[in-house]
Formats: C-alpha cells, sequence, structure tokens
C-alpha cells in the first residue's frame, strides 16, 4: 500500500475532483462576485472571504462543463498556495478522503505529456481528476513567490 494523502472531494455534476487537503484554508457557501470587465471566461470575478479578497474561479468553465447560473447549494473552496489565495466555484463538496496510491494513478502513465492534472482518482466504479494547482492554473496565475 502506497503513501495515504488527504484530498479535498468535490463534484461537478456527478463528476468526482479532488485537491490536496493541506491546500484547503476553508469552505464557504457561494457568494456573487464583483465581476471584472476582460476577465478570462474561467475568472468571473473576484470574491471577499473574511476580509480577503481573491480570484473565483468557475471551476465548470475551467473543466469544460457547461456554465450555469450559480446555486444556493454551490460552494467556494477557498484553497491558498505559495502566497496565493483562491476561490474555486464548485457544485458540492464531499469532503476529506485518505487516499492511498491504488486510489491515485499518475496520469502520465495514461496520456503521455499530460501535465495539467496530478493524478486520476479511482473511487469505486469512479474516475476523477486529482487537480495540480500549479499546473492547472498555469494560464491564468503565477504561482512564483513575489519577490
Amino acid at each position: 500500500m502506497g503513501e495515504r494523502r488527504g484530498v479535498l472531494i468535490f463534484y461537478l455534476d456527478d463528476r468526482p475532483f479532488g485537491i490536496p487537503a493541506e491546500l484547503v484554508e476553508h469552505v464557504y457557501p457561494a457568494v456573487l462576485p464583483l465581476v471584472i470587465p476582460q476577465a478570462p471566461d474561467a475568472i468571473p470575478g473576484i470574491v471577499e472571504l473574511l476580509g480577503l479578497a481573491m480570484p473565483l474561479v468557475d471551476m465548470r468553465r475551467k473543466c469544460g462543463f457547461a456554465p450555469r447560473t450559480m446555486r444556493v447549494n454551490d460552494r467556494l473552496i477557498h484553497v491558498r498556495h505559495k502566497g496565493r489565495n483562491l476561490a474555486l466555484l464548485v457544485d458540492r463538496v464531499e469532503g476529506v478522503e485518505e487516499l492511498d496510491g491504488s486510489e491515485v494513478l499518475d496520469p502520465r502513465e495514461l496520456i503521455p505529456g499530460i501535465e495539467a492534472v496530478q493524478g486520476i482518482l479511482r473511487d469505486g466504479g469512479e474516475l476523477g481528476l486529482l487537480c495540480s494547482l500549479e499546473r492547472f492554473f498555469a494560464a491564468e496565475f503565477s504561482f512564483e513567490p513575489a519577490g
């Protein structure tokens, strides 16, 4: 059995996704963003969570799902990585699961050259994506430390 690691599981429609739990600060009910003109499609604006202003990433758009109007049950996942705060808008959050190596496949073994995904989650008969913040959001954000 491989090394176990905590992964926050969230859903877009009925498809599971995950992010490393150590990057998650908190999960909040969704709030409407301040819309920013000319922002990238996946970033409709900014939100303020407990006094911190941060970009809102619409994970439906980022992952190629059909966009939809924000719903009352949607959630914001506040993640922090290398000094950058992001609010990820998702359909629902399942919680943190402790996964071992047999439950996370290396995506490069399946599709050579893929870089945006850290792993493929295996949960029973379902497959999902384990997102790498640095690689997944490389087009929108730099995670280099401010100099």
